[in-house]
Parts: C-alpha cells; structure tokens; sequence
C-alpha cells in the first residue's frame, strides 16, 4: 500500500482535529508535508529547523496563535450549525470567547465572530467544514496533507474558503488554495472550484473602525497555479531534506514574524 493511500485511511478513521492528525501521522511515521512546512521553510529555513526538525513548543504560545486557533473553532462551529439547518447567533459562541483570558482578545473575538456572522456565505451548500485531506505531488514528493477550512457547493460550481486573522490585511498566496482546489476537482470530478480568502482584522469597536473588519478575496488562479505550487513544493522540499540531513540551517525572513524570534540564535 502506498504512503499516499496509508495517510488516506489515517485520514478516514480520524475524529479529532488538524493536529492530532498530524501527530498521529508522526506516529505512524507517515511522511507527508504542508503548505506550513512549505511556507515557513520558504520564510526562513532556521524556524523550520526549530518548528519541524527540533519541535520546540511555543512556551507562551503567542495570543495571535490563540485567537486564531479560537476563532477557527466558532467559524466551525458556526457552519456546521448551517449544516443542521440552524441560524447561529453571536452569543452561540460565548463560550469558545471566554477561552481567552484576556478581555482585549475577547472583544476581537466578538468582533470578528460578528464579521463572521454579517458576512457568511449565502445561497451556497456546505460540504465541508475543517475538511482534512491528503493529495498525490507527484513521484518524487511525498503527499501534501491539510485541512481546508470551508468546502461550499452551488449548483455544479464547488468553491474553497480559507479564514485569516490578523491585526492587519496582508496579501495572501494563491498557492495555498491552488492546492485546495486541486483536491476538490480530484475528489468531486469537479469542473469548476473556486477560491476565497476570508480575512477578519482584530478590531476594539466595530462602530468606530475605518478600514474594514472583514474582506473577502477571491484568488486569481489558473491551470497553471498547481503545477507552479508543485515546482515550489520541490524546491521547498530539497531543502528541507538537507536541514533534516545536516542538521543545520540558517536565519532568513523578517524576524518580527517569527513566532520563535524569542527563542532563535539566528542559526548556525
């Protein structure tokens, strides 16, 4: 049985959520990699190194990892609630709020939950929600393996959804979705799938903002947008085999991003 199809059973059995499948694969030494193993070995080859090859935790886990994490868990809470037919409403999700325990994060969280809510897709079937999902590269790739957020349906018209948090709108990478797409053709027979980026900006008062909370991006892709996402997997790919083979990597990348700037030595 090949890798492919052995992350694909993994996959099937699976009940709990994107990170427990990607331990569980550890366990199971699957190898398999990510659009995040992807993207943070492109953005410095050093916090790959400390992130995938040493795994050191995040001790604090930074708080744009938490709300992000949280808000995660009211927009599938709130889309699933679609599924079974209800209308879910702000307070639904008190809860999952109250698990920050800052009051400042709280309120970006309402607020982005509200955003959530105001602008939820309309006229549009769910099909999935966290929708994990394991994909063939190509013969000298392992599979990619991830977890689209929101999988819509309309008519024969299948369409992606990725969610973005942050203090600002930064400009998002088609690739990411190009690779979403390509598994909802594969897996549907789709002829047609679109892509959008959700983005919520953490804001203190929607009453008083003046750029906008909410934006929501349709990516421009193409035939060509897989193929480029492979040759980029490659690349990624070759180094990442030579940080694993060495042992050694070096610091690149804006280090204000890095959620490991506190612990880094700019590499070796």
């Amino acid at each position: 049985m090949s890798t492919l199809q052995k992350i694909k059973e993994v996959i099937a059995s699976h009940k709990g959520n994107g990170k427990e499948l990607v331990r569980r694969l550890h366990r199971q030494k699957l190898r398999h990699l990510s659009w995040s193993q992807l993207s943070t070995v492109e953005r410095c080859p050093y916090e790959y190194y400390l992130a995938y090859v040493k795994h050191i935790p995040l001790d604090p886990e930074p708080d744009y990892f938490v709300k992000g994490r949280l808000f995660h868990e009211a927009a599938q809470g709130y889309y699933r609630a679609i599924c079974l037919g209800r209308s879910p409403r702000s307070t639904d999700f008190t809860k999952i709020i109250k698990k920050h325990k800052n009051a400042v994060a709280r309120t970006h969280l309402s607020n982005a939950v509200e955003m959530l809510i105001r602008n939820a897709f309309t006229g549009w079937e769910v099909i999935g929600v966290e929708k994990p999902f394991a994909l063939d590269l190509g013969p000298d790739l392992p599979p990619c393996v991830g977890v689209i957020d929101l999988v819509l349906k309309r008519a024969n018209t299948f369409a992606v959804v990725d969610h973005k948090t942050a203090r600002r709108m930064w400009p998002q990478d088609p690739m990411q979705v190009a690779i979403y797409r390509e598994h909802i053709l594969e897996e549907f027979g789709a002829q047609e799938c679109r892509a959008f980026f959700d983005m919520y900006r953490w804001v203190n008062n929607l009453d008083s903002i003046r750029t906008p909370a909410f934006l929501r991006k349709s990516a421009r892709l193409s035939q060509k947008s897989f193929p480029r996402a492979v040759q980029r997997f490659e690349k990624g790919y070759a180094q990442i085999r030579q940080i694993e083979e060495t042992g050694t990597a070096k610091a690149s990348g804006d280090c204000w991003m890095c959620a490991y700037r506190s612990v880094c030595n700019r590499g070796y």
